[in-house]
């Protein structure tokens, strides 16, 4: 995800926990990469169950399950 200024913090906080790295956009020395580390990659494979399982949930409760098939359908 190539990345200017406007997100500091919250990927300056990834990093220090040694979830990802920055890495130089080689087609644009101005702009940076924000690159999965393999524990950052495992955290996120570990709580992908817990998301869509909160994703299900929500979308259930507020009625938009049905809307969200019916774009995913029409778009394929």
């Amino acid at each position: 995800m190539p990345i200017r200024g406007q997100y500091p913090a919250p990927i300056d906080s990834l990093e220090r926990g040694g979830l990802t790295i920055r890495d130089l956009c080689p087609d644009d020395k101005r702009g940076v990469y924000t690159v999965l580390t393999d524990k950052g990659r495992a955290r996120l494979e570990s709580a992908q169950s817990d998301y869509e399982k909160a994703l299900d949930t929500t979308l259930k409760e507020y009625g938009c399950e049905e809307l969200l098939v019916a774009r995913f359908i029409k778009a394929a």
